[in-house]
């Protein structure tokens, strides 16, 4: 991991990106933490991967606060915009099982005519 990749998935438009911030958090980390593993202890990039990673933590912890609150907004609005759908998908249920029900009224009220109509030719003209 390089910033340069961090800094691509941040641009990405095609859907490949980070889709939360805390992923690219954790790629930063991922840099720091693998420029100390793989330089010596007592190297210029290890030491600066160290003063670097830990300048990292202290603005990311200044930062925290803002990102929960947004997920908590997001998660809020995402919550209100499934009840929505939730409410919208209950009102076309009811309005189909309205219109059903009128339709059976309908064929109700025909079949009840038809019968009236039978019965009173069955009178009309008895079977021989």
């Amino acid at each position: 991991m390089d910033f340069s990749t961090i800094k691509n998935q941040m641009e990405a438009k095609d859907g490949t990106g980070y889709k939360h911030i805390r992923e690219i958090c954790a790629d930063v980390r991922l840099v720091f933490k693998n420029a100390m593993k793989y330089n010596d202890e007592k190297s210029d990039v290890h030491v600066m991967a160290k003063t670097l990673l830990a300048k990292f933590e202290e603005k990311w912890l200044q930062l925290l606060p803002k990102v929960t609150e947004e997920e908590t907004r997001r998660e809020e609005e995402e919550a209100e915009a499934q009840l929505a759908l939730q409410v919208a998908q209950e009102a076309a249920q009811a309005k189909m099982a309205r219109d059903l029900s009128n339709e059976l009224y309908e064929v109700d009220v025909i079949l009840e005519e038809l019968r009236e109509m039978v019965l009173k030719r069955c009178r009309l003209h008895p079977p021989k």
